[in-house]
């Protein structure tokens, strides 16, 4: 519950309540005006909005807990579960994601109950009879001797002493919104009522039209034009691609090099627009290259990055890739490595890119 606490000297907002040693109720919140003494008068004034809204949730939530026994099974059992005014959380017990249809089935079987207009009842008997005549107990949950009990007729029955609304059609709708694990065995559907279902079509339907409008079609054509627009990127990426193989053996085709120590060295600065581009152009140097040390930096997205790919003739002379870039990568202020005949790094000063491939001369 939320609203306020008002005697003659202050006003206390309360913004949330909760149990206190299973015996007593805190209220959290703020002194808005004055201040609040003991043993003062006080008048309690509940939000009935907001008390409405979470009973319709609360009620939406037992009406959820048998839906999803009928659909998956008699295993599924509660395993946490939080309602407040905007929406419902339950946890359950069951190992496999819900599939589309069960999903569909666990709102059709919740929103029936919700359309035939079904009285709550609530009332307090022995918790040994209201267990003989079928109500569902929480695992782990203490009872007294005397219990309260919410049925919505023979779809619904259950130990709560929570707030529920009188009749289910107080509910409106319901939409699940979200299913997901949250522990081994555990799952959670999140779901909406009443108005909030409105606003989340809302929200769903202006979507569309932004999607709709950018791609300068209406809403019936519009899963046709998002599926020929995947294909198209498909067909454009291994294009693309294609293309940046080309243009790399182009760049690449008459490389320079020089000897060192019996080792042709390349070092080069080159123009790629991402770390890909730049492995692939080491590859394609080591291929044409005989006996190489292999060192290439390009500045990718305003970062430095380097490479460092060598021949198993410069391993067996002693050189290791990791190493190398170990040193190298100071230059540019960042942190790398790799193994014996390849590594790589990165950097934060693209400045220093120049003189960092160039040290490795010095290094060999």
């Amino acid at each position: 519950d939320k609203g306020i606490i008002k005697t003659d000297l202050g006003l206390f907002i309360v913004k949330d309540t909760i149990k206190i040693l299973n015996t007593k109720i805190g209220h959290i919140g703020v002194v808005k005006r004055g201040n609040i003494k003991n043993n003062e008068e006080a008048t309690l004034t509940v939000d009935n909005d907001i008390r409405h809204k979470t009973a319709i949730n609360h009620s939406a939530t037992h009406l959820l807990h048998a839906a999803l026994k009928k659909v998956l099974g008699e295993h599924v059992n509660q395993a946490g579960s939080l309602v407040d005014s905007d929406k419902l959380r339950f946890d359950f017990t069951h190992f496999n994601q819900l599939t589309e249809k069960e999903i569909s089935d666990v709102e059709k079987l919740v929103n029936d109950e919700i359309n035939q207009n079904i009285d709550v009842i609530k009332k307090e008997m022995k918790l040994q009879e209201a267990k003989k005549e079928g109500a569902t107990a929480l695992f782990g949950e203490k009872y007294g001797e005397v219990v309260r009990t919410v049925k919505m007729s023979d779809f619904s029955f259950e130990l709560c002493g929570g707030t529920h609304i009188d009749n289910t059609n107080e509910i409106k709708f319901f939409k699940i919104i979200s299913e997901e694990s949250v522990a081994q065995g555990v799952r959670r559907i999140e779901a909406v009522t009443y108005d909030k279902v409105i606003d989340y079509y809302k929200q769903k339907d202006n979507i569309l039209r932004i999607i709709s409008d950018n791609l300068k079609t209406n809403d019936n054509s519009l899963v046709d034009k998002v599926l020929s627009l995947i294909k198209e990127t498909k067909e454009l990426k291994i294009e693309n691609d294609k293309l940046k193989k080309e243009l790399s053996n182009i760049s690449t085709s008459n490389i320079e090099f020089e000897k060192i120590n019996d080792l042709n060295v390349v070092i080069k600065s080159v123009s790629v627009s991402d770390i890909k581009e730049l492995k692939d152009m080491s590859d394609t140097i080591k291929n044409k290259i005989n006996d190489s040390v292999i060192v290439i930096g390009a500045i990718i997205n305003n970062t430095p990055q380097i490479i460092v790919s060598l021949s198993d003739t410069a391993v067996k002379k002693g050189l290791h890739a990791g190493n190398i870039i170990k040193q190298v990568c100071k230059l540019i202020e960042g942190a790398g490595g790799g193994k014996d005949k390849f590594a790589q790094a990165g950097g934060k000063d693209a400045s220093k890119l120049e003189e960092a491939i160039n040290s490795v001369k010095l290094l060999i």
